[in-house]
């Protein structure tokens, strides 16, 4: 269940984590390293979802992706150019095997990026 209400709302998180048997996944809105750490620790997520743009790069990604603990699934929703960071950022990592990706046919997915994904 992807983001089944807003990232900051953690207790919430918890209690829907507690309550049903789905797979929860969250993080696609968070932007700063303290708010990903938030959500491992407090949600009871089983996904996190960060976005190489709002995150701050595949620096801080790297950050994340180290002190996840749990599977880290990328937002990939915008443009060509967040989906080619970001599959540049998990070819590097060693448990990188899923992406959110669009099959957008808007400019800015198609138009930004010369070789699509």
């Amino acid at each position: 269940m992807e983001e089944p209400i807003a990232d900051d709302v953690l207790a919430g998180y918890r209690k829907i984590s507690q309550s049903t048997s789905q797979k929860l996944a969250g993080g696609e809105t968070l932007t700063a390293r303290y708010e990903f750490a938030n959500l491992i620790e407090k949600s009871g997520a089983d996904f996190v979802q960060p976005d190489v743009i709002r995150c701050g790069g595949i620096s801080e990604m790297v950050k994340i992706y180290d002190m996840a603990g749990m599977k880290l699934v990328p937002h990939g929703f915008s443009t060509g150019i967040l989906i080619a960071a970001t599959v540049r950022f998990f070819v590097s990592r060693e448990h990188g095997d899923l992406i959110e990706y669009s099959q957008s046919t808007r400019p800015l997915f198609t138009s930004l990026v010369k070789n699509q994904i």
